[in-house]
């Protein structure tokens, strides 16, 4: 299923039309793998949905686990090395939490059928950990007690049409996006940035739910799958923008006003943002990659 990005003209950038966004394509199973399965009968498509069902579960608690953690230790100072460790210290400690509680509630944490409740607490406790708070022994307890009776309910899906479903989530990945370039525009053209970054964030969702997503998972799932990504994916481009901004701000605050509007008058295009795609897209990656490892730990 190939996505081809479209960027819409910035006189309708406020309109979604989710069949300008290209990404369709990649909320439906796999047409070729359906229509083997279907070759082979019932029972071969009801097994391979219900297993890329599970999956996609998985993954999506992959994906809630691991991005807070990743924004954290890519701004580790030191090379790659350093912010892996920084990164498998983090997790880890997620992890060891998540389990000291379920044990606290009484669940027994080397049970295969009770790992889906270890994924649960890692998420939230990832959240607590990326901002570098210790949680004691006596929280734990804490939250042992308080979690039994609403910790683990599904909840109720929200009752959209696919369009709707799409809009909704490409507006919560370009709210954090806008919000930053409010803050520091670059002294750059914002209705082409912002398009240009709908495009890239599109295009990079759209490769990990390609990648992440067995063939035979359900539309209902990877919109589900499309919500969560686009939300991240929205909070990675923003921690980019501001990053690469801070370094901008830096550069001016080292000029007068008159040296800034000379570098302004012949630099009418702004700074270069090359740096921010960079990031943002080296980030995409690192979550495809760890989540596609993280979901059959």
């Amino acid at each position: 299923m190939a996505f081809k990005p479209s960027i819409a003209k910035p006189s309708n950038a406020s309109a979604i039309n989710p069949a300008e966004t290209g990404i369709e394509g990649v909320l439906v199973p796999d047409p070729v793998r359906q229509a083997e399965l279907e070759d082979k009968g019932p029972a071969a498509v009801e097994a391979a949905s219900s297993s890329a069902h599970v999956l996609a579960l998985r993954t999506m608690n992959a994906v809630r686990t691991i991005a807070p953690i990743l924004s954290v230790a890519v701004t580790v100072e030191g090379d790659s090395r350093d912010q892996a460790a920084c990164f498998a210290r983090l997790l880890s400690r997620s992890t060891e939490l998540a389990r000291q509680t379920l044990s606290a509630m009484g669940y027994d944490v080397e049970a295969a059928r009770n790992r889906w409740m270890i994924n649960v607490l890692e998420r939230g406790f990832s959240e607590i950990v990326a901002l570098d708070k210790e949680i004691d022994e006596g929280l734990v307890k804490a939250l042992a007690q308080a979690l039994p009776e609403h910790a683990f309910d599904p909840g109720e899906t929200q009752d959209l049409s696919k369009d709707n479903a799409i809009g909704v989530s490409i507006v919560q990945a370009m709210l954090p996006i806008v919000l930053s370039q409010q803050k520091f525009d670059f002294f750059r053209n914002k209705d082409q940035d912002l398009e240009a970054a709908r495009a890239l964030l599109l295009e990079e969702v759209a490769k990990t739910i390609e990648v992440l997503l067995a063939p035979m998972t359900g539309t209902e799932e990877r919109l589900r799958m499309l919500s969560l990504l686009c939300q991240e994916a929205g909070k990675a481009f923003a921690d980019a923008w501001d990053r690469e901004a801070e370094r901008a701000k830096e550069v001016l605050s080292r000029k007068t006003k008159s040296e800034i509007g000379a570098w302004r008058q012949a630099n009418p295009q702004g700074f270069p943002i090359d740096t921010v795609y960079k990031r943002f897209k080296e980030t995409m990656h690192r979550i495809r990659a760890l989540s596609k490892i993280a979901p059959v730990k």
